[in-house]
């Protein structure tokens, strides 16, 4: 075939042009294809709907278009349920061991928006509802690969390692809260706090601690957040005022130069600081991130003066 074209290239000029004029045809289409789909790209929404259209038995390009669509009419509501609805039809029979995680998290996520948007409807319940239920989908399913994971990397010679993520049980948290469950909502934030020190989640679970009366609780998860992130520098305020309640005649506050500030060498603030340090190196170490953990270990020691051997 190859030697025909050559052939027919040498002796026939006219077979020559047509073969250019195919080509060109050819790459013009591919252009304009290129060209159109260069705009799917540039919308999410788009790309994830052109991506339902190419693969409609796709869990992933479904539950994408359902989370990715502006909730801003009915109309736009009901398309995107059916599509997180077809997504999780797709999942629902296989076995966890087989299943994902992730989609039933963001089935989750989207389902509490839907609650959220429906505000003091009686239909709000019902998505909050569903929501709760597909994450704890998700943690069924998670549970059994992190237990997979913990037995293939205890026989690496890794034990303690896992796989869990601490955002699954924030979207918890926040679905119990929904239902107005905040004894299950404290249990999931802090089964969150031993998994990951996620700044986020540690700010919703101060805010429970405060809620129920516990200040000190409060401050510590707020030191916590402030160790992970010391961008957020909004903290500091709400622990000015914490360690004013907590320990209103000490040294926790320090009210020189006509102002107010945390005291860090305050022996409760510093064990406070010291006591999150241990936190976070603990969760990135059970994460297998020992180059995280050093450098939270040796920023505590160096510079925030705890001792290393209460940071074990």
């Amino acid at each position: 075939m190859v030697w025909a074209a050559e052939q027919g290239f040498q002796r026939l000029p006219a077979f020559r042009n047509a073969v250019f004029a195919g080509l060109l045809v050819l790459a013009i289409g591919y252009a304009v294809r290129t060209y159109a789909r260069n705009g799917d790209w540039l919308d999410q929404r788009r790309f994830w709907l052109s991506g339902v259209d190419a693969a409609p038995d796709s869990y992933k390009t479904n539950m994408a278009a359902a989370t990715s669509s502006p909730l801003n009419s009915g109309e736009a509501v009901v398309q995107a349920q059916r599509y997180a609805e077809r997504a999780l039809a797709i999942l629902d029979g296989l076995p966890d061991s087989r299943n994902s995680s992730a989609a039933y998290r963001d089935g989750g996520v989207f389902y509490r928006n839907l609650g959220d948007r429906a505000a003091s409807k009686p239909e709000a319940l019902s998505w909050y509802g569903k929501s709760l239920a597909a994450l704890l989908r998700s943690e069924k399913i998670e549970l059994v690969w992190n237990q997979r994971y913990q037995a293939e990397n205890a026989e690496r010679g890794k034990p303690g390692l896992t796989s869990l993520p601490g955002r699954l049980y924030f979207e918890l948290g926040l679905a119990y809260l929904r239902l107005a469950d905040t004894p299950h909502a404290l249990a999931s934030l802090e089964r969150g706090r031993t998994l990951e020190s996620s700044p986020e989640l540690l700010e919703q679970l101060a805010t429970l601690y405060r809620e129920a009366g516990d200040a000190r609780k409060a401050a510590a998860a707020l030191v916590e957040a402030l160790a992970v992130d010391p961008q957020r520098v909004n903290l500091i305020s709400q622990l000015v005022e914490l360690y004013g309640q907590i320990d209103p005649n000490g040294c926790a506050v320090s009210h020189e130069g006509g102002g107010v500030s945390l005291n860090q060498d305050c022996p409760l603030v510093h064990a406070d600081i010291c006591s999150a340090s241990r936190n976070v190196i603990g969760n990135y170490l059970r994460r297998g991130q020992p180059f995280e953990a050093d450098s939270i270990r040796a920023i505590a020691v160096k510079d925030l003066g705890c001792a290393a051997d209460a940071l074990k």
